[in-house]
C-alpha cells in the first residue's frame, strides 16, 4: 500500500533554484579564420612541397667541381711537384706530403663544421665559411706551387741532406753565407759536380776537416729556423 505526499509537502522537500543564463559572446562576422604557419597545411590546404628545382642542377655541378679539384691535386699535381723538388719519384716524400694534407683535413673538417653550425648571418650558416675556406684553399695552392721543399714550413733536421737545407727558404741562404763560395762551398754549390756532397747529411759534413760549420752551430740553426717556421 503506497501513500503519496501532498503537493505542498513535496514542493517544500525539493526546492528548486533558478540559474541565470550566461550570455555567450557572439563571433564578429568580419573575423577571418586562423592562418596556418608557413610550410604547414591548414585544415583545408594541401602541404606545399619545397622548391628543389635548382638544387638538382647546382648540387651535382658543385660536387663534380670539388672532386675534380681535390682528386686533381692529390693524384696529379702533388706527385708531379714532388718529382720536381726531389728529382725522382720519391714515394717517401709523397707519403709525407699526403700525410700532412690528411692530418690538416682530419682536424679542419670537424672544426669548421662546428663553427658553421654556430654561425648566424644574413647569408646563412654555411655560405661565409664556404667563401673563407675557398680563399684559404687558393692561398694554400699558391703556396704549394712555390714550395721549394716537401716540408717547406718545417725546420730542417740536423741529419737532413745538405740539399734539403739549401732548398729551405730560410736555411738555404743562411747555409750559403756560412759556407761561402770557396773550399767546400765551391763543390757543395756546384750544380753539376756537387750532387754527391749535397746528398750527405749536414751533420756529417760538419765532421769533415776544414768544414766551416760545427755540429753545435747546426743545432743552433735548427732551433732558430724552427722558431721562425712556427
Amino acid at each position: 500500500m503506497t501513500h503519496s505526499l501532498p503537493e505542498d509537502a513535496a514542493g517544500a522537500a525539493a526546492p528548486t533554484a533558478s540559474i541565470p543564463a550566461t550570455p555567450v559572446p557572439a563571433t564578429p562576422a568580419s573575423s577571418a579564420p586562423a592562418r596556418s604557419a608557413p610550410g604547414q597545411a591548414g585544415p583545408s590546404q594541401q602541404p606545399v612541397p619545397p622548391r628543389l628545382g635548382r638544387l638538382h642542377v647546382t648540387l651535382p655541378v658543385a660536387n663534380i667541381a670539388l672532386y675534380l679539384l681535390w682528386f686533381g691535386v692529390g693524384s696529379f699535381l702533388l706527385p708531379l711537384q714532388v718529382a720536381r723538388i726531389t728529382g725522382t719519384n720519391d714515394t717517401a716524400a709523397l707519403s709525407t706530403a699526403s700525410t700532412i694534407g690528411a692530418v690538416l683535413a682530419t682536424v679542419g673538417n670537424p672544426v669548421f663544421g662546428q663553427l658553421s653550425d654556430r654561425t648566424r648571418s644574413r647569408f646563412g650558416r654555411r655560405a661565409p665559411w664556404i667563401l673563407l675556406c675557398a680563399l684559404l684553399g687558393v692561398l694554400a695552392l699558391a703556396g704549394q706551387a712555390h714550395a721549394a721543399t716537401i716540408d717547406a714550413v718545417l725546420p730542417p733536421a740536423p741529419d737532413s741532406p745538405a740539399e734539403e737545407w739549401l732548398a729551405h727558404p730560410s736555411a738555404g741562404p743562411w747555409l750559403r753565407d756560412a759556407v761561402g763560395d770557396e773550399g767546400f762551398g765551391a763543390i757543395l754549390f756546384d750544380p753539376d759536380n756537387g750532387q754527391m756532397m749535397r746528398a750527405i747529411p749536414l751533420r756529417r759534413l760538419s765532421r769533415f776537416p776544414g768544414f766551416p760549420l760545427s755540429e753545435g752551430q747546426i743545432d743552433d740553426a735548427v732551433n732558430r729556423f724552427g722558431e721562425t717556421a712556427v
